[in-house]
């Protein structure tokens, strides 16, 4: 059986490729808003399309806390208790 391989210097391992930001994904984002095309911009950056689009839906859904990929949005929601069920809150009554 013969192997095939391809050398791509350019195509690299996924994770060499530098993490982005939150502010520089909402620079990509806020691009897209007016109306550049996001094929256009997915070339320049060197970006999956797919990838850019999530930012742009992550975006539109929550604002730039939204891109940072965490489920607390601040230091403050980080801290605060739990919150306790409406049926917990009904039998200290």
């Amino acid at each position: 059986m013969a192997i095939m391989t391809v050398n791509n210097e350019e195509a690299g391992d996924f994770r060499s490729k530098p993490r982005w930001s939150a502010g520089r994904k909402m620079d990509v984002v806020l691009r897209l808003l007016p109306g550049e095309k996001l094929e256009a911009l997915s070339r320049e950056l060197g970006v999956e399309a797919h990838r850019i689009a999530a930012w742009r839906d992550e975006f539109l859904d929550g604002g730039k806390e939204s891109l940072k990929g965490n489920t607390a949005s601040t230091e403050e929601d980080k801290r605060a208790p739990p919150r306790r069920r409406a049926k917990d809150r009904q039998t200290d009554l």
